[in-house]
């Protein structure tokens, strides 16, 4: 088998979901040995095969194996789901509306604060017309009452 066939066996042995790159570099850290990469890249250092759970590792009851520097898997981390534009625009679109909305709603709150205050001032000042007027009457009927006597 020559190295391209190893490295399509390591990587189809894997699952087929491996940087080729990472595949390489351990095949070629193994003498390009199949089985012995396939140990290294499925964590089985004692060579007593399953992996870490069967006395491979700490979880095993064996010892654990030295530390070694982390693989390179080609796997990136990613916290953010993709993103949808479309959807964004339509969020966007609907804060707006909930922003014009809010704007709208204190407009008019003003405009009744407004009014109301407005509505204030017109009953004072016509109380206050009312009451001179009231005065006005009351005065001059006193000075008919003088002059009449």
């Amino acid at each position: 088998m020559d190295e391209a066939e190893k490295l399509a066996s390591f990587i189809e042995a894997l699952g087929g979901n491996v940087d080729p790159m990472f595949a390489r570099e351990v095949l070629q850290a193994n003498g390009w040995h199949v089985q012995a990469a396939l140990q290294v890249a499925m964590g089985d250092f004692e060579g007593g095969g399953g992996g870490l759970g069967e006395g491979g590792g700490a979880a095993g009851g064996g010892e654990s194996p030295a530390v070694r520097a982390p693989m390179r898997t080609g796997y990136n981390d990613c916290l953010m789901a993709p993103v949808d534009e479309a959807a964004l625009e339509v969020e966007r679109q609907q804060q707006e509306l909930l922003r014009q909305a809010e704007l709208t709603r204190r407009a008019a709150e003003e405009e009744r604060i407004r009014k109301a205050g407005l509505e204030r001032q017109v009953d004072e000042h016509r109380k206050q017309a009312e009451k001179e007027a009231w005065e006005r009457r009351q005065k001059g009927q006193e000075e008919q009452k003088i002059a009449a006597h």
